[in-house]
């Protein structure tokens, strides 16, 4: 019996616009991955998946923490000094943003694959033969493909 493959997606917060225009990248994991556990993690703020998109975001995320203050540039030296927030370990992290500063407080989660396109992949684990990738949901998608 596979174990269920855990997925943990960090996105700095979503407003309504960047909500809407990243439940196409959500479908797409959730479609790829049906059986996996899928952690989504606002990093700055409130996001819309907690509240007027709560009805669609239940069915795409088993679990969601909301405005984890990660990723705060006044905390930088800090978060990057200390021990990670988040404590559980996790098959493959996702990092939506593109933010280097975020991604290195990211990488220190344990985890078996890490997956960013901060300075052109050069963080993530996993990279593709193109680097630079202009529209944000092509990036969005690839970051699926590269773990498939």
């Amino acid at each position: 019996m596979n174990p269920k493959i855990k997925i943990m997606v960090y996105s700095g917060g979503e407003l309504i616009g960047d909500a809407l225009y990243k439940l196409n990248f959500f479908s797409y994991l959730r479609y790829c991955f049906p059986k996996a556990s899928i952690t989504f993690i606002s990093g700055q703020g409130k996001s819309e998946y907690f509240y007027s998109l709560k009805s669609i975001s239940n069915k795409l995320f088993d679990e969601m923490i909301d405005n984890l203050n990660i990723g705060n540039k006044k905390n930088f030296l800090k978060d990057i000094l200390s021990k990670p927030q988040i404590k559980n370990e996790y098959d493959v992290v996702i990092d939506t943003q593109s933010d280097y500063r975020c991604s290195l407080i990211l990488k220190k989660i344990k985890t078996k694959v890490f997956i960013s396109y901060s300075l052109k992949w050069f963080l993530s684990d996993l990279r593709p033969k193109i680097r630079i990738i202009e529209s944000l949901n092509d990036r969005l998608i690839k970051m699926v493909e590269l773990y498939k």
